[in-house]
């Protein structure tokens, strides 16, 4: 007869890698506790005393039940571990392109340390090895998976990104045991177009399908690939920080946010999902840059308009509700500023009108600070 194994606060590590090893798989795997959701379950028994050695759990101390009783919120479930070949690597708890990073030794999963080693270096021999290509590839912080971590199998990885499997790179033999502060490591692979070589440098910025140099599709390079930037959120910093990272430092950037973005959808991989806290003067320092959450389509991809450069004598009108209205500024020396109201009347409101390419002509109002050609 069939029954259930119910956990009276007696089954451990131990109990659940003799099972797994009973069961045809290598002794090690995860046990939890789940409640039934029907009927009576006849419980076996209610507890074991494994000490380690055990190849079944029969051979274990344990405590034998004949009667069939409730076993609602105490049914052991087992979660063991497939066999796998020395050199096997694995992406776990994210995608089919990100996650967690383990890696199998004699016939053993476990995992990577993230350790000041682990960077994207490592990232790239992962992602390769795994089918995807090496540029573009991103070792990051975030981790998708709350599951127990398991063994720590490989520590001190030092990759130089040219190694076609993780096993071929270096291991510093002095690197100090992983602390549990280092957690686990995770790459993101790039998945969402084609990925090749470009020799740009980190955090390097250009925009792409705009009409003129100022605007376009914001692409950042990241381990010597270009790719776009994911984003469905109005970011104003975002757009300073890229416009001050290309030199277009002048007061007024817009952030564009278009929906299938006006700049048309990249085709290289999705390399970014950022939100900047405050201006800067590269994406890398957005607060929320190292907690990447993979972008899974293109039509996101950010766009930005930079304030174009103003030549001494410009003016135009800022703040209005239509290109008729608005408060003066005046380009001095390059930069825009504002023009004081003392003595103005209207004979000053029809130089600008006329200035701006309106007939200033008919009665001219000042309203609250802005101006309106009538």
């Amino acid at each position: 007869m069939w029954g259930t194994v119910c956990s009276n606060n007696n089954w451990n590590n131990i109990e659940t890698d003799i099972a797994c090893f009973q069961l045809g798989y290598y002794s090690y795997g995860h046990s939890s506790i789940r409640g039934t959701t029907s009927g009576l379950f006849p419980i076996i028994y209610s507890y074991f005393n494994c000490q380690g050695n055990e190849a079944t759990l029969l051979s274990c101390g344990s405590g034998l039940h004949s009667s069939i009783q409730y076993c609602t919120n105490n049914a052991i479930e087992l979660n063991c571990e497939a066999n796998c070949t020395s050199g096997d690597i694995r992406l776990v708890g994210g995608g089919y392109y990100y996650g967690r990073v383990e890696v199998c030794v004699e016939g053993i999963w476990g995992t990577v340390c993230r350790d000041s080693y682990w960077d994207n270096n490592e990232a790239s021999v992962v992602c390769r090895q795994l089918g995807f290509s090496p540029y573009g590839s991103i070792a990051v912080t975030s981790s998708w998976n709350s599951e127990e971590r398991g063994i720590t199998l490989l520590t001190g990885l030092n990759c130089n990104g040219t190694e076609k499997s993780i096993f071929d790179c270096l291991v510093d033999a002095n690197a100090p045991v992983c602390s549990s502060n280092w957690a686990d490591a995770n790459v993101v692979c790039p998945a969402h177009g084609i990925s090749t070589y470009s020799n740009c440098t980190d955090g390097d910025i250009r925009l792409v399908g705009g009409s003129t140099e100022y605007e376009g599709r914001v692409e950042v390079c990241l381990n010597n690939a270009w790719g776009t930037v994911y984003s469905r959120y109005y970011d104003y910093y975002f757009a300073q920080t890229v416009c001050n990272a290309l030199g277009f430092t002048s007061p007024g950037a817009m952030y564009m946010y278009i929906y299938n973005t006006k700049f048309g959808e990249g085709s290289g991989p999705i390399l970014m999902y950022t939100y900047c806290y405050s201006s800067g003067n590269s994406l890398l320092d957005c607060t929320s840059q190292s907690q990447y959450i993979p972008g899974t389509s293109h039509e996101y991809d950010a766009g930005v308009r930079c304030e174009t450069p103003c030549e001494n004598g410009d003016i135009r009108l800022v703040g209005g509700s239509d290109p008729l209205v608005g408060r003066v500024e005046l380009c001095v020396n390059k930069t825009w500023g504002t023009i004081c109201d003392d003595y103005w009347d209207d004979n000053d409101a029809s130089v600008v009108c006329r200035q701006v390419g309106f007939s200033g002509q008919g009665p001219i109002m000042k309203i609250y600070a802005y101006m309106i050609n009538k």
